[in-house]
Order: C-alpha cells, then structure tokens, then sequence
C-alpha cells in the first residue's frame, strides 16, 4: 500500500514544537476522556439500578429491550473508541498495514452491526425531546455515512481520501468524550437539565465536525507545500 500523507511519520506532517504538543495535550484529553467514559459505564454493570443515567429514564430502564441496547451500545462503543486511538497510531499504520487493515474492519463491522442499530433505538428515548432525539440520530447518521465513504475509497485505493473520511468518522464516535467535558463544564456554569444536555450534545458533534475538518485542511495544505518544494 503506498504511503499516505495522514501517515503521522510522512515527510508532510508538521514537525514543530507547537504541533506536537498540541498532539500530546489532545492526546491526553482524549485518554482521561476514555477513562471516563469508561467509569460512568462500570455503573450500568456493578449497579444497574442506582446508576445516575437509569434513574433518569425510569420506567424505560426496565424494558428488555432497552436494557439490551445499552449494554450493547457500552460495549461497543467502547470498543470502537478503542480500535479509534489505535488506527490513528502512527506505529500501527505504518510498521504494521495488515493490522491496521484488520482493526478497520473490526471498527466498521462493530460499528454498523452493534453501535449505530442500538444507538439508533436509545436514540428514540433520548433526553432533551425532538431536539435530543435528532442530535443523536445525527450523531449516528453521520457516522455510518463517513464510514461507508471510508470503506469506498479504500476499495478505490483513494487512500487519501480514504483518510480524511475516517478522521471524520472517528470524530463523531469521539463525540461521546467531547459531550462529557462540555456537560460537565456546562454543570460547572450552572446549565444544568435538559439544556445542558442538548446544548453539550449538539457542540460535541459541532465541535469534532470542526476539529475533524482542521485536520483534514492541515494535513492537506503540508501535502500541497511539500509536493511544491519538490518540484
């Protein structure tokens, strides 16, 4: 496979200081993010029925088929944010192609089979009304679309584009960190309720769409600046 210009060790990726320490800090705001994604889903398993989020839904926490799609959509999701930090590692991507090949297809396969069905069916009771309903659907929308647009060009050997739509992808599965620290920092500031909610989800899934497409620009413009000093 030839080399592809979001291969973070590629003679187009920026090299400064600056860049990489603002890798490092998203970096680490992305692992304590997992940490607590992870912690707040331990309570689903060691006390179901107290956890904070289950209470909140009530009675709908106590059908089977809700109670399915949660656990489903833990530990998949889980799972997908997991395979994400991975994918984006430049060590894996370039010293190890067949594993990263593999991972892609777990994370595709994870994510259109157990993520986005029983994220599309919390998605009907979500918090927030109309208005939460639709960010999650969103959310989930969004994902199955870049992911399919990844899985295509890859197929086409487009591998750069093949890139950017991934780096999209996992920005929408990486929503769920986003959303916990703005929903915590909205706490902080007194927006509590319904509109904390809906105001984190939304500019969680705004905010990584932004970021998403920053990177893609940046790593672009490297690329087109390198391809010139070569000439």
């Amino acid at each position: 496979m030839p080399p592809c210009p979001y291969d973070e060790d590629s003679n187009t990726e920026p090299n400064s200081a600056l860049s990489k320490f603002f890798v490092l800090c998203l970096a680490v705001a992305f692992f304590l993010g997992v940490i607590s994604v992870i912690s707040h889903s331990a309570d689903y398993f060691t006390g179901y029925a107290t956890a904070p989020f289950v209470l909140d839904k009530g009675v709908i926490a106590l059908q089977p088929a809700w109670r399915i799609a949660l656990f489903t959509h833990v530990i998949s999701g889980i799972f997908c944010i997991g395979i994400c930090a991975l994918q984006l590692s430049k060590r894996i991507r370039t010293r190890a192609p067949r594993l990263h090949r593999r991972l892609g297809k777990w994370f595709a396969g994870v994510l259109l089979f157990a993520v986005l069905p029983s994220g599309f069916y919390l998605a009907i009771f979500a918090t927030g009304g109309v208005i939460g309903r639709v960010g999650f659907f969103l959310n989930g929308f969004l994902a199955l679309c870049f992911t399919i647009s990844g899985l295509l060009s890859y197929r086409k050997r487009h591998f750069a584009d093949h890139g950017a739509w991934m780096i999209r992808a996992f920005a929408m599965i990486a929503a769920a960190i986003s959303f916990r620290y703005l929903h915590a920092g909205f706490d902080m500031i007194g927006i509590v309720g319904s509109l904390g909610y809906i105001t984190s989800l939304w500019g969680a899934i705004l905010l990584n769409y932004i970021a998403a497409e920053l990177v893609i620009w940046r790593i672009k413009r490297t690329t087109i600046q390198a391809e010139a000093k070569a000439l």
